[in-house]
């Protein structure tokens, strides 16, 4: 009896410890800058930086051209496209912030800022 209650206790102890084990978790941050400037012209860029410290620059057309109404389409189109590999490679979101800049003279500009993690 003394034995198969220590092999009952045995397996109990080893499922809970196989229980508390995480799996590793992945974090990526990509940033995307639009600006625009009378001087410089206009600027899209998307930084994609990965737990591993490998970061990946593009540049990236947000479609800020066209008519006017078309425009909100066009950039919230392209966002999205530009993100969708990411959500197919398994990544989740877990937050997303925007900021917007108005600096001085004819130059503005905004940078979007998505979170995500991924079990290893």
């Amino acid at each position: 009896m003394r034995k198969f209650l220590m092999i009952c206790l045995t397996i109990v102890a080893s499922l809970n410890v196989m229980a508390q084990q995480k799996s590793k978790t992945d974090y990526m941050s990509i940033t995307i800058y639009e600006y625009r400037s009378l001087q410089i012209g206009r600027i899209h860029n998307m930084i994609v930086t990965r737990t591993d410290t490998a970061q990946l620059q593009i540049d990236i057309d947000l479609k800020s051209h066209g008519k006017m109404k078309d425009y909100l389409a066009n950039h919230e189109d392209t966002l999205l496209t530009a993100l969708k590999p990411y959500f197919n490679a398994g990544w989740k979101l877990v937050s997303a912030s925007v900021e917007v800049s108005a600096f001085q003279g004819n130059t503005d500009g905004a940078t979007y800022r998505y979170y995500f993690t991924r079990e290893q």
